[in-house]
């Protein structure tokens, strides 16, 4: 639902250079609406992925222009320059839409906490002012919490052999996952 409701928002933007309205992709009347979760956005080409876009917190009225919102943000994604010029090109990458409850986010005491197979990270590191977001089932990339937070670490940009504990919060994430794969 949200993911064909993403691919429509590429395909006006694309082809008319235009945002379309909620009602025009079919969610004005869905519950995602009336809901203000954030989302994320992620395609995929060759079974790569190519470009990605959502927050931790949402700053739009309701997830649906969340959505709409991130979907658009993939266009600037440097990864996906050169592959996506026009609508036409969308028939070859697939859509991830993840809309994160806040429900589904919890502080890890220790990330031997985590649940690697159902859940995602998000790193924050305040004061270094880094973040980093791993989306449950993104890849299979680690099948360990310890082996998930250390590849945030990374993406965030930080030395995990200068943090101590206190320099940063993980938080163990489920998301509600919409997909055309």
């Amino acid at each position: 639902m949200l993911q064909t409701a993403a691919r429509k928002v590429l395909e006006t933007y694309l082809s008319e250079n235009r945002i379309p309205a909620l009602s025009e992709i079919g969610i004005a009347e869905s519950e995602y609406a009336k809901t203000k979760d954030p989302a994320f956005v992620t395609l995929y080409k060759d079974g790569k992925v190519v470009a990605s876009s959502g927050r931790i917190h949402a700053k739009n009225e309701s997830t649906a222009k969340e959505m709409v919102e991130n979907a658009l943000s993939c266009l600037k994604d440097p990864r996906i320059s050169g592959l996506v010029a026009g609508a036409s090109d969308l028939e070859n990458v697939r859509i991830r839409v993840d809309v994160l409850p806040p429900s589904k986010r919890r502080v890890l005491a220790k990330i031997s906490d985590l649940d690697a197979k159902k859940e995602g990270v998000i790193f924050l590191a305040q004061g270094l002012n880094r973040l980093a977001v791993l989306l449950p089932g993104i890849t299979n990339i680690a099948s360990k919490g310890e082996e998930l937070l250390s590849i945030a670490i990374k993406k965030a940009g930080c030395d995990a052999s200068k943090l101590s504990e206190g320099d940063y919060v993980v938080y163990g994430i489920q998301t509600e996952v919409f997909s055309d794969f």
